[in-house]
């Protein structure tokens, strides 16, 4: 077993002399905390350089920062966009027409490319997103145009993942570094940028920037095939606004389009699509069982006398009312009509949900009320509004960007019919 350079020199200075294998139990525990408090060490390290250069553009552009400077803030997100839009053309490049022609790196990597293919392939998409500091590479097509044979040699996700991480670790890596310097040297600059391969994704949804869902199988040095981890950033299943059933329901949803749909051949899309409304039925029957609490947002409520004009009479809101005031309002409203004042209150953390208050299609509202302070005297919830809007409408979006037809009225996904 090799360590690195690091746990070497912590073996030595904490363990002199002494061979892991050789160690007794309460030294390898001594060593894992060891180990586990330089892990802790570097990750503050890491997080406090990026949160530094993730604020300087921010800071720049503050009027009261010492070093304000608005060119300077719009200059540094300038180099960021230039430095991902280049090594995204560079990537397309190389992948629909450098790698072609390597043959060193097809011997070196154990692969070939089918030639009758090479048109299919300048059509398919190479980068499928950018962040500020990441470009997303897809090798799903690279596999699709090698030969039977090599395609053949890398037919499971274990040998797939393998060779991506072996491919950029020898080579891609290196590559990336000379593009940066491509782009600096010309300027009297110096690169200080490295574009590596950080995590590999057996499948991932991509809805708009900073929203989307990974399922890794590689992530911090660790391989996780059989049990993918599924990460998202900017969308329903992580934010702590969602309900906790509706986060249940949407994680299994969202990992069953994934890696369900994902390894679902086209002649078995509409069993998957039936299997897929079958799941769908049954969440909707476990939903409208469920507990208000369970199912009801969560959302922190300020700014209440702004919009507030009137909770005590009649419920009078001013204009662009946010959902969380008029739902306290609401609530504030009922109190005093039911004799409850003492109930009433103006800012925290709240639950809400939606409502009927006529009966025309678009009367409707919101009602929240503090966690685990559900009044005798609140209002009915409209579960099947509630059921559109924390479970249907974020589904749909997902099944939007993968052009699967949406969930329709009727609460299931259209079958293909041709």
């Amino acid at each position: 077993m090799q360590f690195s350079e690091d746990i070497v020199k912590l073996l030595e200075e904490h363990f002199p002399g002494k061979d892991i294998y050789q160690m007794s139990l309460d030294e390898l525990k001594n060593f894992k905390e060891e180990v586990t408090m330089l892990r802790q060490e570097y990750s503050l390290l890491e997080l406090g350089t990026k949160t530094l250069a993730n604020a300087a553009y921010g800071a720049s552009a503050n009027a009261w920062f010492y070093f304000y400077n608005v060119s300077l803030a719009a200059d540094i997100t300038g180099e960021c966009r230039n430095l991902t839009k280049t090594m995204w053309r560079n990537l397309e490049e190389f992948f629909h027409e450098t790698l072609w022609e390597r043959k060193d790196l097809w011997e070196q990597f154990n692969f070939e490319l089918d030639e009758s293919k090479h048109d299919w392939y300048r059509q398919q998409t190479i980068s499928i997103y950018s962040d500020t500091d990441s470009v997303y590479t897809t090798y799903g097509t690279l596999f699709q145009a090698m030969t039977p044979e090599s395609q053949e040699r890398y037919s499971t996700d274990e040998a797939k993942a393998k060779f991506i991480l072996k491919f950029n670790q020898e080579f891609l890596d290196k590559q990336n570094t000379k593009w940066c310097e491509e782009i600096y040297e010309p300027r009297h600059g110096h690169n200080v940028h490295n574009f590596e391969l950080e995590t590999i994704s057996k499948a991932g949804i991509y809805l708009a920037k900073k929203k989307y869902l990974k399922g890794l199988v590689f992530n911090k040095g660790k391989f996780t095939l059989e049990k993918p981890k599924v990460s998202g950033t900017g969308i329903e299943i992580i934010k702590s606004t969602t309900p906790k059933l509706c986060r249940t329901i949407l994680t299994d949803l969202t990992k069953s389009l994934m890696f369900e749909f994902y390894d679902s051949t086209q002649d078995k899309r509409e069993e998957y699509n039936m299997y897929f409304n079958d799941k769908l039925r049954e969440y909707r029957t476990q939903f409208y069982q469920a507990p208000i609490e369970d199912i009801s947002q969560s959302i922190g409520v300020g700014n209440y006398k702004k919009y507030v004009i009137d909770d005590t009479n009649q419920l009078l809101l001013g204009k662009q009312c946010p959902v969380s005031v008029q739902s306290v309002a609401r609530f504030n409203f009922l109190a005093h009509k039911n004799g409850d004042d003492s109930k009433k209150f103006y800012s925290g953390k709240i639950k809400y949900y939606n409502i009927r208050t006529g009966m025309n299609k678009g009367d409707t509202g919101y009602f929240g009320f503090p966690a685990g302070e559900l009044p005798e005297w609140a209002p009915k919830m409209d579960k099947m509004i509630q059921w559109e809007k924390t479970v249907i409408d974020p589904i749909n979006r997902f099944l939007e960007v993968m052009k699967i037809p949406l969930v329709n009225a009727s609460n299931v996904v259209q079958l293909e019919l041709f």
